[in-house]
């Protein structure tokens, strides 16, 4: 008694569903300077804050310190990508930033940030 063995072969295809999120990136990437600064017009903040949803978005974020006894209340304004950019290497280590996605400190700009021009984009050195 013999047995027939019939070979099957299908074609699947696999369709990559994006999240929303995805697409809303995409998106904003695409988008020029001027249509991201239309978009997401400058906000005003009770205190410094960077959030990884925030990224790509070329936001202008200003808050005032608050005073000291050595030092007056400064109001700040910062490009959020560009301090983000600065301070990733730093949030990489902190768990609460993997878990949450955000950081903020509520008296004063964080030190890395300090003295830096934090509203014009780096130029890239050539090598």
């Amino acid at each position: 008694m013999s047995k027939s063995v019939k070979s099957i072969k299908e074609t699947v295809e696999v369709q990559v569903v994006k999240t929303a999120a995805q697409v809303y990136q995409e998106t904003i990437a695409a988008m020029s300077l001027e249509e991201k600064r239309t978009i997401f017009p400058p906000m005003v903040k009770a205190n410094f804050v960077v959030r990884k949803s925030w990224y790509g978005r070329r936001q202008i974020i200003k808050f005032t310190t608050k005073p000291t006894k050595t030092q007056p209340a400064t109001t700040i304004e910062y490009d959020h990508d560009i301090a983000l950019d600065i301070m990733r290497p730093l949030l990489e280590t902190k768990n609460a930033w993997h878990k949450y996605g955000y950081w903020s400190q509520s008296t004063n700009i964080p030190l890395i940030l300090r003295h830096r021009d934090l509203m014009t984009v780096p130029k890239k050195s050539k090598k």
